[in-house]
């Protein structure tokens, strides 16, 4: 395996607001902000929308990347992050991240395979395996009758 790198700029623009910048210019930007319980700008992403929903979206990359290697053939997917941050001292810190992830499918087959894909999403998901925070996956597989 390769070394990976990514590059962002984040670059202040007024008050408690600042732009993300990436390597890639055809990324676009996000314009972030300090969250409104820290007496920051409500309706804006803040760092900790960003760190919850970076951890939701690498699971799901990681499940479909597995879903396509096994062929599995999925209806549907979904999946809600909630991330718990607690006082630590004078800071605070994430302590548990949750993730409801929803899929449906036609058959029992493919429940098995995507009760599997989701088990490897939750093993190889890189982003929630560099935290110190705890990472609870809770998986809702259903079935979904063929027309």
């Amino acid at each position: 395996m390769e070394i990976k790198t990514y590059v962002n700029t984040v670059r202040w623009t007024e008050k408690k607001k600042g732009i993300i910048e990436f390597e890639d210019e055809k990324k676009g930007t996000l314009e972030t902000a300090v969250a409104p319980e820290f007496m920051g700008h409500p309706h804006i992403l803040t760092p900790e929308d960003l760190f919850v929903s970076s951890i939701n979206s690498c699971f799901m990359s990681y499940f479909l990347s597995v879903a396509e290697k096994m062929r599995l053939r999925f209806l549907s997917y979904r999946s809600e992050a909630h991330g718990i941050l607690k006082p630590d001292g004078i800071d605070y810190i994430f302590t548990d991240i949750t993730i409801d992830v929803y899929v449906s499918v036609r058959d029992e087959r493919e429940m098995k395979k995507a009760k599997r894909a989701l088990a490897m999403a939750e093993e190889g998901c890189y982003v929630a395996n560099s935290l110190t925070a705890t990472v609870t996956v809770t998986p809702h597989i259903t079935l979904e009758e063929q027309d």
